[in-house]
């Protein structure tokens, strides 16, 4: 009788624990997607905070692509960067840091090269390489 009463009380005893660690789980998984979500939110009030480029063309093909001379600027009015497209294509940029110093690792000329973005903050956003003036992709 003994051996029964001890053999039940363990069998409840698991039992009862399989529960709790459930209910761990599901409060784990619960609180990793709070998690993620308040990421998400952040990520995407931090793109609202950002300030919008100001684009300036002085024309657009017939395709309503860029065509010549394009001004950028940041949302606090420093210049953001100077390009020249023809036919749609980016031939040359001159980018400038929020700072207003001239970035010197942009370098595209002819349509190839590397452009160089910069974040408010001063920080480098990201680089685009350009072959025969369109964007290979993100480096």
């Amino acid at each position: 009788m003994k051996t029964l009463l001890t053999a039940m009380f363990v069998a409840l005893l698991m039992v009862g624990c399989g529960e709790e660690t459930q209910k761990k789980a599901v409060r784990n998984e619960a609180k990793e997607e709070q998690n993620r979500k308040e990421k998400e939110w952040k990520r995407k009030e931090d793109e609202r905070k950002r300030p919008k480029a100001k684009w300036s063309y002085s024309g657009l093909d017939k395709d309503g692509k860029p065509d010549g001379f394009v001004t950028t600027r940041y949302g606090n009015g420093a210049k953001k960067a100077e390009a020249n497209y023809k036919d749609g294509k980016l031939v040359s940029a001159i980018i400038w840091r929020p700072d207003g110093v001239k970035c010197p690792l942009t370098n595209l000329k002819d349509g190839n090269g590397v452009v160089v973005y910069y974040n408010l903050d001063g920080t480098e956003d990201f680089r685009i390489t350009y072959k025969n003036g369109e964007s290979q992709g993100r480096d």
